[in-house]
C-alpha cells in the first residue's frame, strides 16, 4: 500500500510538471508573437514614413520642374540640371502641359 501511494505521488508530481511545462511552454509563444507584432508594426511604420517621404520629395520635384518649364524660358537640359532630374523625365512633363 506504500508502494502504491508513492508511486501515485510520482505520477501527479510527474503530471504537475508535465502541465507546468505545456503552460509555459504556451506562455512562451503567447510572448513571442506579441514581440513579434510589436516588432513587425515598428518596421511597418518605419517603412511607411520612409514612403511617405519619398512620394512628398517626388510630388515636390515634379512641383518644381512644372513651375521652372511654365515660368522660364529654360530648355530641357537647364531645367533638369537645377531640379536634379533627367532630361526625359522634363520631356515629358513638358509635353503634358
Amino acid at each position: 500500500m506504500i508502494i502504491d501511494r508513492e508511486r501515485d505521488m510520482r505520477n501527479i508530481q510527474r503530471s504537475w510538471e508535465r502541465q507546468g511545462m505545456e503552460k509555459g511552454i504556451e506562455k512562451g509563444i503567447e510572448k513571442g508573437i506579441q514581440k513579434g507584432m510589436k516588432k513587425g508594426l515598428a518596421k511597418g511604420r518605419l517603412e511607411g514614413m520612409r514612403e511617405g517621404q519619398q512620394k512628398g520629395s517626388k510630388q515636390e520635384k515634379l512641383l518644381f520642374v512644372r513651375k521652372l518649364i511654365q515660368r522660364t524660358n529654360f530648355n530641357d537640359r537647364e531645367v533638369a540640371s537645377l531640379a536634379g532630374v533627367d532630361e526625359e523625365y522634363v520631356r515629358g512633363l513638358r509635353a503634358d502641359l
